[in-house]
């Protein structure tokens, strides 16, 4: 029974290690070719979407798939074979609740993919916000531009560097 768990574990090992590896060069190939491809776009492409739009979209997608990859599809070979296990022993143990399980899983599932649904949502307005926040600067030198407006805005208010010096943590150096 020992020997049997630890070739479980072994194989579980062996499954997670070959699936990431394999997930992380699909994932880097996939970079590359989106990157390749918002290069090869026209220039009017870029002229007419928002550089935070294209980014975050790029981001956001790119981290979901990485997840699905790395998170959910490696699991899936240990926990089909838990199933199966688990669906083993409930039928050896009570055959009565082995036949009710079929029936509420499925009702679970719906449960979670209406849930999933109004997720959703919310995660679309996460990533037109974080596009808002990317596309907020159209180029290195706007970023400049507004580094140094803060700075002089600073600059002309002396009493909010006056206040800072007067704080008790600052008194600690």
């Amino acid at each position: 029974m020992l020997s049997a768990l630890a070739l479980i574990a072994l194989l579980n090992f062996a499954v997670s290690l070959i699936s990431s590896a394999t997930a992380a060069r699909l994932l880097a190939d996939l970079r590359l070719r989106i990157y390749e491809h918002l290069q090869s776009l026209p220039h009017e492409f870029h002229e007419n979407h928002r550089q935070g739009d294209t980014l975050a979209l790029m981001t956001y997608e790119i981290a979901s798939l990485s997840h699905f990859l790395t998170g959910t599809l490696v699991n899936i070979p240990p926990l089909l074979l838990t199933v199966v296990g688990a669906v083993f022993l409930m039928f050896r143990i009570d055959p009565l609740l082995s036949l009710v399980v079929p029936i509420l899983v499925p009702a679970f599932y719906l449960i979670l993919k209406i849930v999933g649904r109004r997720l959703r949502g919310l995660a679309q307005a996460l990533q037109q916000a974080e596009a808002d926040v990317i596309g907020v600067f159209s180029s290195y030198d706007n970023i400049v531009d507004h580094c140094c407006l803060a700075w002089n805005r600073l600059v002309d208010q002396p009493w909010r560097i006056m206040t800072l010096g007067l704080r008790q943590w600052a008194h600690g150096f």
